[in-house]
């Protein structure tokens, strides 16, 4: 578990070995940590072919410069967890490294002096022909096939 300080007590705890993570797109990731100062954090992304400003993890049609935001409520422990189905945006995201902010405030990358956050890494990496064929046929993955040559 790595867990990355954030300004002003606030800490995001993600399942990664180093400071980066690197998935396959189409998987789930989950990022979960804490917030001492806000009942709501602000999640946003930026990366190949993103505004610079940002896009909500939910919505990359979205900006966050124009006020939109993944919203995670911070549960009365102070422990907030947000799980990201990249398989959702697997046709509008290209591969390669992107980096979540997570806010304290509804705050855009332009805007990020003076408030609390935290950066993560993540490589989105090509998930290739067999998750293709996993994502079209998922009975495939609960099935054994053999395959014999004469």
């Amino acid at each position: 578990m790595l867990a990355v300080m954030m300004s002003a007590g606030m800490v995001m705890a993600v399942s990664a070995e180093s400071d980066s993570i690197e998935a396959y797109m189409g998987e789930t990731i989950t990022f979960h940590g804490v917030s001492y100062g806000s009942t709501t954090v602000y999640l946003f992304l930026t990366g190949p072919n993103l505004p610079a400003n940002g896009v909500p993890l939910n919505d990359i049609m979205q900006r966050a410069d124009q006020g939109a935001f993944t919203l995670v409520d911070v549960d009365s422990d102070q422990q907030w967890s947000y799980r990201w189905d990249t398989s959702r945006l697997h046709s509008r995201l290209d591969y390669g490294t992107y980096t979540v902010y997570v806010v304290a405030d509804p705050a855009d990358r332009s805007q990020l002096a003076g408030h609390q956050f935290s950066t993560q890494s993540v490589y989105l990496k090509n998930p290739g022909f067999p998750y293709a064929i996993r994502r079209a046929w998922p009975w495939l993955a609960r099935s054994s096939i053999s395959l014999r040559s004469y």
